[in-house]
């Protein structure tokens, strides 16, 4: 018999059970890797004018705001209505348009200034997509009226496009 007569004659190597477990576990656990590690596509909000109210002190007022997409950069532009209560009992008003860069579904912003002639307020707007078409969120001011010393109010906001 020849040498190459010898290997055919050799019976067929065939994995052990065990080893075909171990390979079999291991192509799983690489796929999942690949899959895990797989980003999702980034949120995009739907672009347009939104609408909704802002509820402040028990008080509800209309809220307008937009959303703008160039290309792929999201900002949305809100204008946001509080109600101060303030050192000497009394209650000022205060609105306030923000302009803020969501970061995925989330935003937020922090300002500081002067409002016209009536006092010196620092704003904090933050709130997050609920859908593709709506979102919500809080304001809160704090500062000096001029007139009432000491003011601080909060607003609750949810506005849906269209």
């Amino acid at each position: 018999m020849t040498p190459d007569q010898k290997d055919v004659m050799k019976p067929s190597r065939r994995l052990h059970p065990k080893s075909l477990l171990i390979l079999s576990v291991i192509a799983l656990a690489t796929l999942g890797t690949t899959i895990a590690s797989a980003k999702p596509a980034p949120f995009v909000p739907s672009p347009g004018s939104y609408s909704g109210t802002s509820t402040t002190l028990g008080q509800s007022f209309e809220t307008k705001g937009g959303v703008h997409v160039h290309k792929g950069n999201v900002s949305l532009n809100v204008s946001v209505r509080a109600l101060m209560s303030c050192a000497d009992g009394s209650t000022e008003t205060i609105d306030q348009g923000f302009v803020a860069r969501p970061k995925g579904k989330t935003f937020a912003v922090k300002a500081s200034g002067a409002s016209g002639s009536t006092g010196y307020y620092h704003y904090e707007l933050s709130g997050k997509f609920t859908s593709k078409t709506s979102f919500s969120g809080t304001f809160n001011v704090k500062g000096t009226s001029n007139t009432a010393g000491s003011c601080s109010g909060t607003s609750q906001f949810s506005l849906k496009k269209g």
